[in-house]
C-alpha cells in the first residue's frame, strides 16, 4: 500500500507540474494562479501546495526538468572527433525541442516565454543552459585544435559563442515561428553549425 501510494504521489506530482507548463507558456508565469493549475490537473489546491509550497518553488522544479532534459543532450553518445560530437550534440537538442509529449512546452518555457511575466527564475535557467553548452563547444573545440583539425590559432571563445548562438537561434525561431520541419532537417542544420565554426575562422584568418 505504502509503495503504491508513493506512486500515486509521484504521478501527482508530474501531473501539477505538466499543468503548470501548460499555464506558464500560455498565460505567462506572472499571471498564472495555482487555483487554474489546479484545476487543469485535475486536483485540489491543497494537493499543489503539499507537493510545491509556492508558485515560484513550483516553476523552479519545472524548469530544473526543463534544463534537465534539454541538456540530456549534452552526454549523447558521439563519434571520437570533437567537432563531430558538436554535430551530435546540435542535433540531439533539435530532436529534443520537436520530440514527443511535453518538450515542446518546456522548451518553449525556457526559450520562448523566457522575458514574459519578468520572471528570474526562468531567466537564470535560461543563461546557465547557454552557459552550459558553450562550456561543452569550448571542450570540444579545444580538442579539435589539439587533434589539429582546427588551426592553433583558433579563437576558442568566439568560436563556441557562434555556435550557441547558432543552435539556440535555431531552437528560437523554429518555436517563435515553426515554417520549417525541424525534425526531418535536424541532422543537416546540426552539421552546419560546425561549418559555420570553420567559416568563422577563415574570416578571422584572412582580414
Amino acid at each position: 500500500m505504502a509503495r503504491r501510494t508513493a506512486l500515486e504521489a509521484d504521478q501527482t506530482r508530474l501531473t501539477i507540474m505538466c499543468a503548470a507548463v501548460q499555464m506558464f507558456c500560455s498565460a505567462g508565469y506572472a499571471r498564472t494562479t495555482l487555483e487554474e493549475i489546479a484545476r487543469l490537473a485535475g486536483v485540489t489546491r491543497g494537493a499543489v501546495y503539499w507537493h510545491f509550497e509556492s508558485k515560484q518553488r513550483l516553476l523552479e522544479s519545472v524548469c530544473h526538468d526543463a534544463v534537465e532534459a534539454l541538456e540530456e543532450a549534452f552526454s549523447t553518445e558521439s563519434p571520437s572527433s570533437p567537432l563531430q560530437a558538436m554535430v551530435a550534440t546540435a542535433e540531439a537538442l533539435f530532436r529534443t525541442v520537436v520530440g514527443q509529449g511535453d518538450a515542446l512546452n518546456i522548451s518553449a518555457l525556457l526559450f520562448k516565454w523566457g522575458r514574459q511575466g519578468g520572471s528570474d527564475i526562468i531567466r537564470d535557467q535560461r543563461i546557465a543552459l547557454s552557459v552550459r553548452l558553450r562550456n561543452h563547444a569550448g571542450g570540444c573545440l579545444e580538442h579539435a585544435v589539439a587533434a589539429r583539425l582546427l588551426p592553433a590559432g583558433t579563437n576558442i571563445l568566439t568560436a563556441a559563442f557562434a555556435y550557441e548562438a547558432y543552435v539556440f537561434g535555431i531552437v528560437e525561431s523554429w518555436l517563435f515561428e515553426p515554417s520549417f520541419d525541424l525534425a526531418a532537417q535536424a541532422g543537416e542544420l546540426a552539421g552546419k553549425a560546425v561549418g559555420l565554426v570553420g567559416a568563422l575562422q577563415w574570416h578571422v584568418a584572412n582580414q
